[in-house]
């Protein structure tokens, strides 16, 4: 609780910075998330392979890509690039 306190007086400081601050993190929450679902599809698709089902296998890891970059490309790296210039 001493810890929340702490922060009340940054937080009233940053009143510029809140919004940049929320977007920054919602965007590495769900990069973050899109982990969960990349490692789905990764195991979608070796199961697909096992069972000799190539075309969904090879569906599977372009959607699994697709994701993968989108998230790791830009999201966070534009979240990151944020939370750069908030604490700079």
């Amino acid at each position: 609780m001493k810890d929340i306190k702490n922060l009340r007086p940054l937080w009233n400081i940053m009143k510029e910075e809140k919004l940049k601050l929320m977007i920054a993190s919602i965007l590495i929450f769900i990069a973050e998330l899109s982990e969960v679902f990349t490692g789905y599809l990764n195991g979608v698709a070796v199961e697909s392979i096992t069972n000799l089902a190539l075309q969904k296998a090879l569906i599977y890891l372009g959607i699994y890509l697709g994701i993968r970059l989108i998230c790791d490309s830009y999201l966070s790296t534009t979240a990151n690039s944020m939370l750069n210039k908030i604490e700079s």
